[in-house]
């Protein structure tokens, strides 16, 4: 089955993350939890490896016999891409999906990164992918080309976060429940059973005056097992809710 080329937050499924990107896929759980997350339209990795094969730019992102993957390449295809136009086809469906999802008369867009890597556990891209606001439509397919170039950039490499004392002291006093690839919940390192967790997590949220959570899943943890732990933490007054997706190693 072919990889749709582009999707709503709306549409976006538990197994998508590698189509949609960390971000979107993020999003997407906080809105189908009735959290306050506005509309959004996902260009997916089908989106961007059609607009590479027409461009006839796939040999440098994926490799081959002839050509290497090299910082000089990418740096070549990060400025290529931003001169090169949309294919015909991609923007007859971006334009169609862009009315049906928003209407005709919406002229202003926001145009962020959401690639698979992007904000996870060990590095981030904070203020390294290129974010445009107040994007008319007119001029979104240049925002999008501009966007796709800076995840191709020099400065875009993982920023590893902080370790040793510092890190372990935020791990010890975060609230942080993590489900793993089997689906077992754990809060804080200790394993916890799915019914008392909404008890324990109220406890330690007033033992530490901290009414923030960080909810950590492994991506290949099925999408029921997320929906019944997210439930839980919305049903004892969270202010504040931090989704993180990461693959075991």
């Amino acid at each position: 089955m072919a990889k749709p080329l582009l999707c709503t937050l709306d549409e976006i499924e538990g197994t998508d993350l590698n189509l949609v990107g960390g971000k979107a896929f993020r999003l997407a759980i906080l809105r189908q939890h009735a959290i306050n997350v506005p509309p959004g339209l996902v260009l997916t990795t089908a989106f961007f490896e059609s607009q590479l094969q027409h461009c006839q730019l796939i040999p440098l992102w994926a490799g081959s016999p002839d050509v290497a993957v090299t910082t000089e390449s990418l740096d070549w295809l990060a400025s290529t891409l931003k001169i090169r136009p949309l294919a015909p086809s991609l923007l007859r469906e971006l334009q169609a999906k862009l009315t049906a999802v928003f209407g005709p008369d919406t002229d202003k867009f926001a145009v962020r990164s959401s690639a698979i890597d992007e904000d996870q556990r060990d590095h981030t891209f904070a203020g390294i992918h290129l974010t445009e606001l107040g994007v008319p439509r007119s001029a979104l397919a240049i925002a999008i080309t501009r966007c796709w170039a800076s995840a191709l950039s020099q400065p875009a490499i993982k920023l590893e976060l902080p370790e040793a004392k510092h890190s372990e002291a935020v791990r010890q006093q975060a609230n942080i429940v993590y489900i793993n690839s089997a689906g077992e919940v754990y809060l804080n390192d200790e394993p916890m059973e799915v019914a008392l967790l909404g008890e324990a997590l109220s406890q330690r949220m007033e033992e530490t005056d901290d009414r923030s959570v960080i909810m950590k899943a492994d991506s290949r943890v099925s999408h029921g097992a997320v929906v019944e732990v997210l439930d839980i933490i919305k049903s004892i007054g969270v202010r504040k809710l931090v989704i993180s997706t990461k693959v075991e190693q």
